[in-house]
Order: structure tokens, then C-alpha cells, then sequence
């Protein structure tokens, strides 16, 4: 207020006792006419657009109606908005008319979700990240403040006009270097990188957090016990964002998938835990494997990105490898000590429930917990999900199943509890609850209703001309939602077909290397078969290192020396030949 009315400015030197009287008379009896009857609102819980003629307010609005218990005829922000209607009580997620200083209107929200204010004189793109300020307030009072490193994030929807970003909060920069800070936003873990995910391509912006939600109910780490703290899935939390004081709608501030969410075993001079993210539909989908590059972070679709300490792709391309090559008998014998069960089963029926058709083998991370455990499955990006493509338009399929090498190989394990009967148990078992229409639809329906009452969805179409909301969105979701758990169901009681030519009691020798990965002794154990066996040892590009003779059903080898990596170990006797492969460190 002060500033606008100095801003009249007067020139002569005599008037200025008169006019700094009859100022400061003003601004008395102004704050006197405003003072009770006009709310008053702490920086930071609101937000203006001056270009949009937007006011969003998030300051909680029990206390906003407590202060002025008459007919509110004001807003003081940054200046004095009169509210013409002059309501009793002011209520969240509906429009108020409100006029400014200079007789320009404004609408005015009040909302629940938390703000983000995100200011920066330079250019965000992909990469690298660049400096910027950022100031989150949430309604119960709690404010963050920080410098920061913005970049954009995502691949196909960096082209979306309403881009999502990943950030990361910094200590005070310096020429050499820049130390990162940690927040745990909106009751979510304490970090200092974390993704705004726009939700542009989806109608209702609800389908990546409640997917995450019921991937909560359903999953949990096989080792939870251990690590109380890791977590299969991220949390999101919505905020809306106004960058360079532009209002750019609802975002979802979500956690991210690395070492420390799952709560990997950290690099202590070997490898422990791994995370792989798959970005590309290559050698992720298990049907197919080419070399890999260990001065190469990225291998045909796959990144590299835990430990940090140390590239070697050895041990995925094994389990790739085994995947992809193995023999019947020995994939399903197996198959258990490379990937875990239960999570396979889980996320089977999870990327089916939501026919995530983009998230089969790409848009997925595969991780390790420690050296020696199976790997796993933690589902990333699920906004094509639920009746949706992934570039947002509609998907009416309700049919097909959605599969890749791994899986397609587990649904032929028919025996008594085989992949295929414990998948069957489980998706009947959790059709009782969480895989209800009823709980899909009431998580549906809470985060929509949340963003309605907020005013969210009228705000997305003051920011994006091109997005209009449609409470049919919904409709379609629940109606398609029928259609396929009834086409599951269905599909879920058919019988278990083993592949074409494969008996589970043909009576196969069981061969056992250990250790394996080994350094100078190999042991070999032969369940079956007329000894003496012979074992080869050949290099990747065949060609044979060592030669030597099993001669009973435990046998030990003196290795001769061998360079690190793999290699495949032939066992053979008149009767029969197996390959195995062998890691050497």
C-alpha cells in the first residue's frame, strides 16, 4: 500500500511536510476501513498470475474464516483485492471475483494443496540442470525454501507444452562445486532430488498416483523386515506450480526410484545391490541379448545406474542370458534364484490389471538387493494405464495378455506350485479386496474428488486452452474397469500349458557349479547320470580353455588362471550334454 501511494510523487520541496501529513492520514484511516473487515495473508501461502488474472491462496481456510468473522470485503496481499460479493465465508474451490489497485479483476481460489514457486532467469531444459529458487507452502503451515537445480525431465512428453522437471536442492553454490540439501516434502522421505511430474498427456491427472497406490496395497518387498524403511513403488503428493510467476497448474511432487528407496546394499569394493531403469524396448523385453560395454553406461535400452562406484553389466546379462537361452529343465529348476517369485507374480498381475502396454519392458527398473539375491521388478511411469494409451488417448481394449520374455517363460511352470497355480491363487485371493472394483474405483475416486473440491481441473483449463475436464473420464474408467476384470477372471482360470515337448519328470541330470562366481576352484555336482562326465571350459568367443574329467558325484577342480568375466562350462557323456555358464573373478 505504502508504495502506491508514494508513487504519486511530488516535486516541490515546500509541500513536503503537507503531503507526508496528508499521506500518512490516509494510510491510517485506510488500515482503520480495511482492518476489520479485510483478510489479511502471510507471504508465501499465495500465489498471483498477473497475465492469467489468477490469485491462489492455500493458507488453511479455517483460519482465513476466523479471522474476520463478518462479511469479508478484502483480500491484503501484496496490495488491497476488494471482494465485491463480500461473502460470509470464504470456501475451497470456488471462484471469487476480486479487484485490484488499479480496478483490474482477478479470480481468486482458495485451495488445500500445497504451493510451489519456482523462479529462475535461466533457460530450463533437459540438460544440464540450472540454478533457480524454490519456495513450497503447504496449508498446515509448513514452508520450504532453497536454492535448487531444475532440468526437464521425461522423453516423448518433453514435447507436451506443460513439461514435467527434476529437481535437486543445493547449499549455496560455489565456482568448484555445488553440495546438495535434503527436504522431505509433504510427508514423504527426506531427500534432496525429487520429480514434479505434469500429468499432461492424462485427462483426469490421477492415473501415476493412485496406480503407485494400489501398488502399495498390493506389493511388498521380499525383504522388508530387513529394511523397514526401503520401498517398492515411490509416493506422490499433488502441489501446483506457478514458474516465473506463471500459474502452470496441478503437478505431482513425487519421490524417485534408486538405491535409497529400495535401500540396495551400497558398493563396498564389490557389487551388492544393482538398479537397472529400462528406457527402450530392447534387450528389457528378455526376448533377445546382444554384448554389452562396460565403459558404457547404457546397454541396448537399459541404463546403468546403481552402484556408481562400479560398471559391470556381468551379472544382468547373466540373468538376461538365462532368461533367453536356457534349457527347459534348468529355467524352471531355477528360475527362483534369479528373479523372486513373489514379485514376479505381483507384478504380472499388476501390469495386466492396468494393461500397462508401455510398461512390459520398458519404463521399468530391475534391481538386486544384495549379491546373490534375485532380481526384481519396481514399476515406474503408469500413466498409459487404466483404458489409456500412453500418449493419452483411449484404449477400449479390455482384452490380451501383457507379456515379455520372463513371463512368457513362467506361465508354462504348471507343476503343483508352479509360477502359473501361485499366480492363479494369488489374483482370486486379491480379487476379494484390493483387486475390487469397488477399492480401484474408491482410490479413483478420492484423488478426483480431492482436485475437484480444490478447483484444480478449472484451473488446468485457465492454463492449457487445449485441456477441457469431463466427469465421463470417470465413467470410462469404471466402465472399462468391468470389462477387464471380468476378461481376467476369466483368463485366470484356464489351465497351465507347458511348452510344446517339455515333460517335468523327465529324468534330467541335476549339474550344480559352485562357487559361482568362482576364482581358482570349481566344484561340480551331478545329481543323475553315468560317470564319469566331461567338463569343458570355453571363452565367449568359443574357443576351449580347459579340459577335465568328473569322476564322481561331487568333484573339485583346480581352475587353471582365467581372466575375469564369462564363461560356459560344458558337461557331456555319451548319453548326455549340458552348458552352463560360469562367472570368474
Amino acid at each position: 500500500m505504502q508504495s502506491h501511494f508514494f508513487s504519486t510523487g511530488y516535486r516541490f520541496r515546500k509541500q513536503k511536510k503537507t503531503v507526508f501529513f496528508i499521506i500518512g492520514m490516509l494510510l491510517l484511516l485506510s488500515s482503520q476501513a480495511i482492518a476489520g473487515n479485510a483478510v489479511t495473508i502471510p507471504e508465501f501461502f499465495y500465489q498471483i498470475d498477473h497475465s492469467k488474472k489468477l490469485i491462489l491462496v492455500n493458507e488453511d481456510i479455517r483460519r482465513i474464516n476466523g479471522s474476520v468473522s463478518e462479511t469479508k470485503k478484502g483480500l491484503l496481499l501484496d496490495e488491497y483485492y476488494m471482494l465485491p460479493d463480500e461473502p460470509a465465508t470464504l470456501k475451497v474451490g470456488v471462484p471469487y471475483p476480486a479487484t485490484g489497485p488499479d480496478s483490474t479483476v482477478y479470480t481468486v481460489y482458495f485451495t488445500q494443496l500445497p504451493l510451489i514457486e519456482i523462479n529462475s532467469p535461466n533457460t530450463i531444459a533437459d540438460k544440464p540442470r540450472v540454478l533457480a529458487d524454490f519456495t513450497m507452502s503447504a496449508p498446515d503451515g509448513t514452508i520450504i525454501h532453497s536454492q535448487m537445480g531444475i532440468e526437464i525431465r521425461g522423453g516423448h512428453s518433453q514435447s507436451y507444452p506443460k513439461t514435467s522437471f527434476r529437481i535437486e536442492f543445493w547449499e549455496e553454490p560455489t565456482e568448484t562445486d555445488t553440495l546438495t540439501r535434503d527436504f522431505s516434502l509433504l510427508g514423504m522421505r527426506n531427500d534432496d532430488d525429487w520429480n514434479l511430474q505434469a500429468m499432461y498427456n492424462e485427462p483426469l491427472r490421477i492415473r501415476n498416483k493412485t496406480s503407485f497406490q494400489l501398488w502399495e496395497q498390493i506389493h511388498q518387498l521380499y525383504y522388508q523386515e530387513l529394511e523397514p524403511d526401503a520401498s517398492g513403488g515411490v509416493q506422490m503428493e499433488y502441489a501446483e506450480l506457478f514458474l516465473n510467476g506463471e500459474y502452470r497448474g496441478i503437478y505431482a511432487v513425487g519421490e524417485r526410484i534408486d538405491r535409497k528407496q529400495l535401500q540396495l546394499k551400497k558398493y563396498d569394493g564389490t557389487i551388492r545391490g544393482e538398479l537397472y531403469k529400462a528406457t527402450g524396448w530392447g534387450i528389457s523385453t528378455l526376448y533377445s541379448i546382444t554384448n554389452y560395454d562396460n565403459n558404457s553406461l547404457s546397454w541396448d535400452g537399459i541404463d546403468y545406474r546403481f552402484p556408481e562406484e562400479e560398471t559391470d553389466w556381468i551379472n544382468l546379462y547373466g540373468f538376461i542370458d538365462f532368461v533367453v537361452h536356457e534349457d527347459d529343465y534348468f529355467f524352471y529348476t531355477d528360475y527362483p534364484s534369479y528373479f523372486e517369485t513373489g514379485n514376479a507374480v505381483d507384478y504380472f498381475i499388476f501390469l495386466n490389471l492396468l494393461r500397462a502396454s508401455d510398461n512390459t519392458g520398458k519404463n521399468i527398473y530391475t534391481a538386486r538387493y544384495d549379491q546373490g539375491e534375485p532380481y526384481f521388478y519396481v514399476p515406474w511411469d503408469l500413466d498409459g494405464v487404466l483404458g489409456l494409451w500412453w500418449d493419452g488417448t483411449n484404449d477400449d481394449k479390455t482384452t490380451h495378455v501383457l507379456s515379455n520374455g520372463l513371463f512368457d517363460r513362467l506361465l508354462g511352470d504348471c507343476r503343483k506350485n508352479g509360477f502359473y497355480k501361485k499366480l492363479q491363487n494369488r489374483w482370486f485371493s486379491l480379487r476379494k479386496d484390493i483387486l475390487s472394483h469397488e477399492n480401484i474405483m474408491n482410490l479413483v475416486q478420492e484423488n478426483v474428488d480431492f482436485l475437484m473440491k480444490n478447483g484444480v481441473y478449472e484451473r488446468e483449463e485457465l492454463a492449457w486452452e487445449e485441456y477441457g475436464f469431463s466427469i465421463q473420464h470417470l465413467d470410462y474408467i469404471s466402465g472399462w474397469l468391468t470389462g477387464r476384470l471380468s476378461w481376467l477372471d476369466n483368463e485366470f482360470n484356464k489351465g497351465c500349458i507347458p511348452p510344446e515337448g517339455f515333460s517335468f519328470d523327465d529324468p534330467k541330470p541335476r549339474i550344480e557349479l559352485y562357487p559361482n562366481p568362482a576364482t581358482e576352484h570349481l566344484n561340480v555336482k551331478i545329481g543323475a547320470g553315468a560317470l564319469p562326465f566331461k567338463m569343458q571350459i570355453f571363452n565367449l568367443s568359443g574357443y576351449l580353455l580347459y579340459t577335465g574329467e568328473v569322476r564322481s558325484k561331487e568333484y573339485a577342480f583346480n581352475l587353471p588362471p582365467l581372466k575375469p568375466g564369462l564363461y560356459f562350462v560344458v558337461i557331456s557323456n555319451a548319453a548326455f550334454t549340458e552348458t552352463q555358464k560360469l562367472i570368474i573373478r
